[in-house]
């Protein structure tokens, strides 16, 4: 090979190389907020396993743990994994790098001063996702002042507020009473590890959950805004021993599998997750369908 020969082949090297970093079409996602761990742990293992580098904040400390919790016992690390984020530095840094921040706040309300402080921060963000929880966007102070379902709806209107006046689009998600969460079926990976079974000791709730993994796994029962009300205290406790389809109830991996696609959708949305009948939980493609086909919920 001529001199010549090896020069050219070195340029042409140091164009490849430079195209493919000013060229980067990697994208990330950042999971974060004061809800349910678990959750936040299945939305982002469901975005990493769609090829996106997926970060999620988790308690300091807990790493082996969560790790575990996601891929199970004595499982080696491997590229694509969920990347978890503890000390605050770190967490900033993920916010920098990441196009989509998704906000669990299932359980309780992201602090003001928290949700500013994940802004600031942003310098890429294109979509931020809320996760909330149905019928939140019509609390009401009342003589005790409304409690959590007030703060969380006042959390509701902040991200709004901030996402519009700093030109971030925003998508809101809403579940209700959650089951579920585990693999599901035998060989099969939709959700957490085994260990999150292992993790139930209460017998009603272990059966339930597993129960709730194999046959209530359906996407169909989604809708427009925020349509439905939770039930009562009596009723989701009636309800807590079944694995059947209840309007105000989700499954948690049909949950994080919607938060997952209303970040890969290609527009903003806000809609609702009920639960209903499935072996499988929707796959991307069928929750591109879904969404584009989302339906005004009609009240019986």
């Amino acid at each position: 090979m001529s001199s010549y020969e090896v020069q050219l082949r070195a340029n042409v090297l140091l164009i490849v190389v430079f195209l493919s970093l000013v060229c980067d079409s990697s994208s990330y996602n950042i999971v974060l907020g004061p809800g349910s761990l678990e959750l936040q742990l299945l939305i982002a293992k469901i975005s990493a396993k769609e090829g996106v580098t997926t970060f999620c904040q988790i308690p300091e400390g807990n790493g082996s743990s969560c790790r575990t919790l996601l891929y199970g016992k004595n499982r080696d690390s491997k590229e694509g994994d969920v990347q978890f984020v503890e000390n605050l530095e770190d967490v900033g840094d993920a916010i920098k790098m990441s196009e989509n921040i998704i906000m669990v706040c299932d359980t309780a309300p992201m602090s003001e001063s928290f949700l500013t402080a994940v802004l600031n921060r942003s310098e890429k963000c294109k979509r931020s996702i809320l996760l909330s929880r149905m019928g939140i966007s019509r609390a009401q102070k009342n003589l005790f002042g409304g409690g959590k379902e007030v703060a969380m709806r006042e959390c509701e209107d902040t991200v709004r507020k901030e996402a519009a006046n700093r030109g971030i689009e925003l998508s809101i998600v809403r579940c209700g009473k959650l089951k579920g969460g585990g693999p599901g079926r035998e060989g099969s990976d939709f959700g957490l590890s085994k260990v999150y079974y292992d993790g139930l000791f209460e017998m009603e709730e272990a059966m339930v959950t597993q129960a709730y993994d194999k046959f209530t796994l359906g996407g169909k029962s989604c809708f427009l805004g925020d349509p439905i009300d939770p039930g009562n205290t009596f009723m989701q406790l009636a309800n807590k021993g079944t694995f059947e389809p209840k309007l105000d109830e989700s499954s948690r991996i049909v949950t994080a599998g919607s938060v997952v696609a209303a970040a890969l959708y290609d527009k903003p949305v806000e809609f609702t997750v009920s639960s209903s009948k499935g072996m499988e939980p929707p796959d991307m493609g069928e929750w591109k369908d879904i969404l584009s086909n989302l339906a005004t919920y009609k009240k019986s």
